[in-house]
């Protein structure tokens, strides 16, 4: 912070002193971390983690297949057509509370349905790997 009096946080130009806060934040999250779960031992904290872990590839390219799927789904609206994502954004979540808390629970909603199909896999223990 003291950085910051001689070259400003500033993300958008990646400057020193925003890489040296944000690599220090992390590594305090880290040492915090280590501390809870190995340290400590609450390992109930991280089984979410583990689950999206142990089929990561599986879900991130399937994530993409899916929201790429549902954009050619098209649904009538208005004048036009759009795609099913935009239409389920647009009358779901935009809506609710303006931009930019609409695309964070569009973003959540997400990443729920991607754990659910990944919890389903580690139970099952199905591990798909590419």
């Amino acid at each position: 912070m003291i950085w910051n009096l001689a070259m400003p946080i500033n993300k958008s130009l990646w400057t020193s002193s925003f890489v040296v806060y944000t690599a220090g934040l992390g590594m305090c999250v880290l040492g915090v971390s280590i501390w809870l779960i190995d340290i400590k031992g609450n390992k109930k904290m991280v089984k979410p983690f583990i689950e999206f872990g142990s089929n990561a590839m599986f879900v991130f390219v399937s994530s993409g297949l899916l929201v790429k799927s549902l954009s050619k789904i098209m649904i009538a609206e208005g004048d036009g057509k759009v795609g099913l994502s935009e239409f389920i954004y647009s009358h779901i979540y935009k809506p609710l509370d303006g931009a930019e808390i609409s695309s964070v629970l569009y973003a959540i909603t997400w990443v729920f349905l991607m754990w659910v199909i990944s919890h389903f896999l580690y139970k099952k223990n199905i591990f798909v790997k590419i």
